[in-house]
């Protein structure tokens, strides 16, 4: 979850990022950050562009997910 929590954290801007950057900054290998992606993409929770390599999250799932992380923080 811990792993699922920080790239949701590192997305919730709603923004491209790249698979690069988001395995830099998350500390995911590449097979780690592969699974999560597919699995949100799955869900509908993320969009993924295979081709140019970069990830970001559907903005709907932005919203839940930054009301989520507030509520945890009240």
């Amino acid at each position: 979850m811990r792993t699922l929590g920080s790239l949701v954290l590192l997305l919730l801007d709603g923004e491209w990022h790249t698979y690069e950057k988001v395995a830099e900054k998350t500390g995911m290998t590449k097979v780690q950050l592969g699974s999560l992606l597919r699995l949100l993409s799955e869900f509908g929770m993320a969009d993924v562009d295979e081709e140019a390599g970069r990830c970001r999250l559907e903005p709907s799932t932005c919203i839940v997910w930054a009301e989520l992380v507030e509520a945890e923080r009240a």
